[in-house]
């Protein structure tokens, strides 16, 4: 599979960043207190801010994404995006519940954040997408915004298939003695 990382906050800036919501949030390249040579985003406040990354040129084609943050348990994170049917926010957020689409805003439930620890996420937009709205398909991903989260690094795509939609490339499932056709064994 190939990886581009989209956002890594080692080139010491912060291009790409805006506070879209509360316009008196900040965003900041900083050391990493728990790891000095790494580099993080800051966002201050992060309870009710909102605060948006847009992604450069085209990914298209890339349609898993990651991300490293730390938070509120009270966050959440939007993949806006591109979609065939129009705009569509993919939103993440603590809770159990069932996948639904609200207006052009697809829920997903996350779980909580680890206590103050960085957490690191992997999703597939163009299943999240289609797990709602079979008929709809991804044509591109624009941004990811956060609110309730306190620092972000590492937001990176990969392009690779994933026949049953579980985030694993179907290249290193076979090796590893699962399905590629099976989500349920990852």
């Amino acid at each position: 599979y190939e990886a581009r990382v989209l956002e890594d906050a080692e080139d010491g800036d912060t291009a790409g960043w805006d506070v879209y919501y509360a316009a008196l949030g900040t965003i900041t390249n900083a050391t990493d207190p728990e790891q000095a040579s790494n580099r993080i985003i800051q966002l201050q406040p992060d309870t009710t801010t909102g605060f948006r990354f847009t992604i450069a040129g085209s990914i298209d084609d890339w349609t898993k994404l990651s991300w490293r943050m730390l938070g509120t348990d009270n966050y959440r994170v939007y993949i806006s995006c591109t979609t065939a049917l129009g705009h569509r926010y993919l939103k993440y957020m603590p809770g159990t519940f069932t996948p639904y689409l609200l207006g052009e805003y697809i829920h997903h439930p996350f779980g909580s954040l680890g206590n103050g620890k960085w957490d690191t996420f992997l999703r597939d937009a163009a299943t999240d997408l289609t797990s709602v709205e079979p008929a709809n398909s991804l044509l591109s991903i624009d941004a990811i915004l956060f609110t309730g989260v306190s620092s972000v690094d590492d937001i990176v795509t990969y392009t690779y298939v994933d026949t049953d939609g579980d985030t694993l490339p179907d290249a290193l499932e076979t090796p590893l003695g699962l399905d590629p056709t099976n989500p349920a064994d990852a």
